[in-house]
Order: C-alpha cells, then structure tokens, then sequence
C-alpha cells in the first residue's frame, strides 16, 4: 500500500468514529451531551490532523507539490480543488488550534454547532481522495 494510500485509510477510519461520535452525541442531554460533545470535539482533532496530512500527501503524490503546514497545504488544496469551502477549513484549522490548546466552553459549543458542515467537507474530501 502507498503512502497516499495508507493515510487515507487512517483518514477514514478516523472520520467513521467522529460520524459514530456525532450521531450519538445528538440524542443526548445534560451532563452526557456534554461528553458526548466533547468526545465529537476530541475526533475532530485527531481528523482535522488526518485531514492536512492526508492533503500534504496527496498534493506531493498527484500534483507534485510541497507544503510544510496545514495553512499552506489547505491553500494548495483548495487551488487543486481537493477543497472546496476555503473559509470553513481555515477555521476548523483554527478550530483545531484552540480545542488542542485550551479549553473555551464557546469554541467548544462553536465547533460542536458547526460538525455537520465539518463533516460535510470531510466527506468531500474523502470522495475527492478515492477518486484520485
């Protein structure tokens, strides 16, 4: 298996459990959303990293480009369209940063309201990396 090929199977594996985490997490209340949530919080993160790492890999494999960072590689990615919503990624990148660094009960709750679009983009992503 590639490289390419071996982080996108980590990727998607990753992504099934924030899916799992958010369909569980929306039939909860009180005290248990609030794991619930922060456990879709916790996959988001180790997705997001999946995500750019994924792209950095892909961008070198098929379009021969090198990028050191998740901005530049979502930049890049966008430009090759293997993202489409520039403006969602550039905040979950910032998502990311905050929810790994600090703990803001409104970042949390800003991340948490914006999961479907999240996924959405991921899945995306999903689909344009299996269609090569």
């Amino acid at each position: 298996m590639t490289k390419n090929g071996a982080q996108s199977a980590q990727f998607e594996k990753a992504f099934a459990t924030l899916k799992e985490a958010w369909n569980f997490s929306r039939s909860k209340k009180g005290a248990e959303f609030t794991i619930a949530r922060d456990a879709c919080i916790q996959r988001f993160e180790y997705c997001f990293d999946l995500s750019w790492k994924l792209l950095k890999e892909t961008l070198l494999q098929k379009h021969d480009i090198t990028c050191t960072s998740p901005r530049t590689c979502l930049e890049e990615a966008f430009g090759q369209h293997l993202v489409d919503e520039s403006e969602l990624w550039a905040k979950m990148a910032k998502w990311r940063n905050l929810t790994s660094h600090v703990y803001y009960e409104e970042v949390a709750d800003e991340v948490y309201k914006n999961l479907e679009a999240i996924l959405a983009a991921m899945g995306k992503l999903s689909g344009k990396v299996k269609e090569g």
